[in-house]
């Protein structure tokens, strides 16, 4: 039973309340539902749809009520151990955690050794695990936090279960283990059924040293380079797509902290301008341009994703200012947004034109990240 009454209004929470959830290594979110939290507190589902709001994602689950389960609802949480979550309400679930997301999100490994209760890591830093490349088994894909093996199976006549128990193992000089030998099938079992012969094993995996030298070689692979995924930090094109790949939030912002901007409506409305430095002055001969040019001012439309680069004489306000009026140039009242770095030249140019400036710090959020990224592509 919970330590603390689930508040009745958000006027009425004082601190925090107890209460037990269930670590699902299948679940993708966490989850629960309005029925559960109600009978687990005593209170009425009312008084649990006065915390819910929409969910920052839509998007379904495969439960085993069936597939195509849609949260409409959520509740945000803030716990002093695992931190700020959100809550999937399904119709009817029990308190469930994503055992992927703890681990993913909070970087915390989980351990469940056999015989022994699991457990998470607080600090990956004081924790070390010993386990030959050999001797892992991966799953062959991880959906939305949750891993997904394959097997080869047989279906066969009921009877007592066997384990595999894996065998002492005598690595030999090249680190390569022995194959573990078959169970017995016990008597009558498998009667009835034509099952063809399995084939043979497959050669064992040459021994990697260590988990960086195994995600080298397979950068270079036809395997990887026919899809690449998963991403491969050894990778050039999967590094040069990371590097490109425009910034996409994984939940949504909170308001509080920084409320959402509404896009653009037309083209002028919001643009973005930065000056690149090509050379330190007009005295270097092999890198300014005829004209005696060292800078190039670029400016980028958020609407149309239209950008150009201009080269100019001198970092000057009138200078930053003319490329500004070439590349919009609006009609006087109509407003403009403009973001750029927070030098005074550039907003000299902005507030000369009567825009509006939308200045980025340095090293601080928010940036001027997608017109940084521009350039790049």
């Amino acid at each position: 039973m919970p330590g603390r009454p689930f508040p009745a209004t958000k006027e009425a929470c004082s601190g925090s309340i107890a209460l037990e959830w269930i670590d699902d290594t299948g679940a993708g979110r966490h989850l629960s539902s309005i029925k559960h939290i109600a009978r687990y507190f005593g209170v009425s589902p009312e008084t649990v749809l006065k915390w819910a709001h929409a969910p920052s994602e839509n998007i379904s689950f495969y439960t085993g009520g069936g597939s195509d389960k849609k949260a409409k609802l959520a509740l945000t949480i803030i716990s002093k151990v695992w931190g700020r979550g959100e809550l999937r309400l399904l119709d009817d679930c029990p308190e469930v955690r994503s055992s992927g997301m703890i681990v993913e999100d909070l970087d915390r490994p989980r351990i469940h050794w056999p015989g022994d209760a699991p457990y998470y890591v607080r600090d990956k830093a004081h924790c070390q695990v010993v386990c030959p490349e050999w001797n892992r088994i991966y799953p062959v894909k991880v959906e939305e936090n949750v891993p997904i093996f394959a097997d080869e199976v047989v279906y066969t006549n009921p009877g007592p279960v066997h384990a595999l128990p894996a065998p002492p193992v005598d690595e030999a000089p090249g680190g390569e283990p022995p194959a573990p030998a078959a169970p017995p099938l016990a008597d009558g079992e498998g009667a009835g059924i034509a099952v063809a012969p399995p084939p043979p094993p497959p050669p064992p995996p040459a021994h990697l040293d260590s988990l960086i030298e195994r995600k080298r070689k397979e950068a270079t692979s036809a395997e990887h380079l026919r899809t690449h995924f998963p991403k491969n930090p050894f990778c050039e094109w999967c590094q040069r797509g990371r590097v490109t790949s425009p910034r996409m939030r994984r939940r949504r912002q909170d308001p509080d902290v920084l409320p959402e901007q509404p896009l653009p409506a037309k083209v002028g409305e919001r643009i973005s301008t930065n000056t690149y430095m090509v050379a330190k002055s007009a005295a270097d001969e092999v890198k300014v341009a005829h004209g005696g040019e060292y800078c190039a001012q670029t400016c980028r439309d958020s609407f149309s994703v239209v950008s150009v680069s201009l080269k100019i004489q001198q970092r000057t306000t009138e200078n930053i200012g003319a490329v500004l009026l070439h590349f919009s140039p609006n009609r006087p009242g109509e407003a403009t947004v403009c973001k750029g770095d927070n030098a005074k030249e550039a907003m000299g140019a902005v507030k000369g034109l009567g825009w509006i400036p939308d200045p980025s710090l340095e090293n601080r959020f928010p940036h001027n990240s997608a017109h940084e990224r521009d350039p790049r592509t």
